[in-house]
């Protein structure tokens, strides 16, 4: 998992902006179910998430985990391996809160493995 906080740049157009890019689907899934995020159905965009009435940004990436630098040429190994990575883009403003619903997470999951 990636994340970033707050700064302006290529992956983050404005200031304000948090990230956080998950390895897989379900780390994301995860994620939503935790933060009990709304779906937007009447927007435009499919896949429209809300949390405290922000729109998210949502973006996902593929690729070749099987490609590797050799000099300054990219190669393919052998057989192809895609990954599948999800990010979500929220106002920096929500990080407290989410932090504090993802801990409150990870300490019932405690609690329930004790």
């Amino acid at each position: 998992m990636n994340s970033c906080q707050d700064r302006a740049g290529e992956s983050v157009p404005k200031p304000g902006i948090a990230w956080i890019q998950f390895a897989s689907a379900e780390g994301f899934e995860n994620f939503l179910n935790i933060a009990q995020c709304e779906v937007d159905y009447e927007d435009d965009d499919a896949g429209v998430f809300t949390f405290e009435g922000e729109k998210w940004g949502i973006k996902y990436s593929i690729d070749d985990a099987a490609e590797y630098l050799e000099g300054d040429e990219i190669k393919q190994g052998p057989f192809r391996d895609f990954r599948v990575s999800v990010s979500v883009r929220f106002p920096f403003a929500q990080v407290e809160e989410l932090t504090r619903l993802v801990r409150g997470y990870a300490n019932f999951l405690a609690k329930e493995a004790a």
